[in-house]
């Protein structure tokens, strides 16, 4: 898998403000939505950490992907704004490497039959101006009401990331 003489294996990692597991150490944490080849104009394929390797301070994740659904239509493909898609529970049978810059984010897995899961994104960034309005205001009224600092964010739609900004 990979083509070094030595490598560290990890329990975990950070990475820009996200744990990752391999999965004997923690499922919910291993469970990620990742570019595939690090290809950004697919959707996200859901995988399995099964190994979490540094090799020269490069970290890197070995992964199990998920095959994707041929004999059924998923049902969530109406609904755009709410996360979710219908998988496959079979896991291909290699490890493919993952760079940390490619995960999306986790996800929630849900046993939909027995040849199928549903995988929920669990990203806290949503590209819906609708939703992201809708959240920042609840944000806003949470931080007021805590008497903490305001919390606010503006949305890059061309970038799908969210600017956050904070005042005392």
């Amino acid at each position: 898998l990979i083509q070094v003489r030595r490598a560290i294996l990890h329990a975990r990692t950070f990475y820009e403000g996200s744990i990752y597991t391999r999965d004997s150490t923690h499922v919910g944490n291993s469970l990620i939505l990742y570019y595939h080849g690090g290809i950004r104009n697919v959707p996200p394929t859901p995988g399995i950490i099964k190994y979490i390797f540094e090799m020269e301070r490069v970290v890197g994740f070995a992964v199990r992907r998920y095959l994707p659904l041929h004999s059924h239509l998923d049902p969530f493909r109406h609904y755009p704004y709410f996360p979710a898609r219908l998988h496959s529970t079979v896991l291909v049978d290699h490890l493919e490497i993952v760079k940390p810059e490619w995960v999306v984010s986790h996800f929630a897995r849900w046993k939909f039959s027995p040849q199928h899961i549903v995988a929920v994104s669990l990203c806290r960034v949503c590209p819906s101006p609708f939703f992201t309005r809708h959240y920042l205001t609840m944000y806003r009224t949470e931080f007021q009401n805590a008497d903490s600092p305001i919390c606010s964010g503006v949305l890059d739609p061309g970038k799908s990331e969210l600017s956050l900004s904070h005042s005392l």
